[in-house]
């Protein structure tokens, strides 16, 4: 195991094991790594202040932080940055930018950034509305058990949009979907 790797499972294990609020010196810590310009700290750090845990919460630090993530190509930073531009928090919305950001953690293979990606290619917002490219995305995050996006697959394959009608493999992403508390999922199975 490399020095980078014990690196972030000692950071990990010092943020998300804890369950009681960070300590000033667990926080300087986790600061002291981001400013090493450490990507997984710089998100870790950006995450705790985009939620308000353990930390105030500050949309324009996450947003920071998570900045300097994504320029070392961070996956989850990037998907991070296009949703606080979707949602427009402590930024003006722009969708293209979020589009940006979920294009290029998608294509790192991040599943929020996938399912994100095809909500605006289902929706066509800030894109041409395009039911095959949203399914495509939709299916690279389904298979990384997204949830939603494993709904999104059910539904799409049940009624035949922007693919062939599956009535029983529409049913298996429902199932799947159901089972982990995908509550539009649920609903979906029980008016079958």
């Amino acid at each position: 195991m490399n020095t980078y790797t014990k690196s972030c499972i000692a950071l990990m294990a010092l943020l998300f094991l804890s369950s009681t609020p960070l300590a000033a010196n667990e926080l300087q810590l986790l600061q002291a790594k981001a400013n090493t310009n450490d990507p997984v700290a710089q998100f870790v750090l950006g995450n705790h202040y985009f939620t308000g845990d353990k930390v105030t919460q500050n949309y324009k630090k996450a947003r920071e932080l998570w900045a300097k993530a994504a320029k070392q190509q961070h996956p989850d930073a990037l998907c991070g940055l296009g949703i606080i531009y979707l949602e427009g928090k402590g930024v003006q919305k722009n969708v293209s930018k979020a589009r940006t950001f979920f294009e290029a953690a998608a294509k790192l293979n991040q599943a929020d950034a996938q399912c994100g990606l095809a909500q605006l290619y289902y929706a066509g917002n800030g894109v041409n509305k395009d039911v095959r490219e949203a399914f495509r995305w939709f299916a690279a995050s389904a298979s990384q058990n997204n949830k939603d996006a494993m709904f999104m697959v059910g539904h799409m394959l049940l009624i035949g949009e922007g693919v062939t009608a599956q009535p029983e493999m529409a049913k298996m992403y429902l199932h799947l979907a159901c089972q982990k508390g995908q509550k539009d999922a649920c609903t979906a199975l029980a008016q079958k």
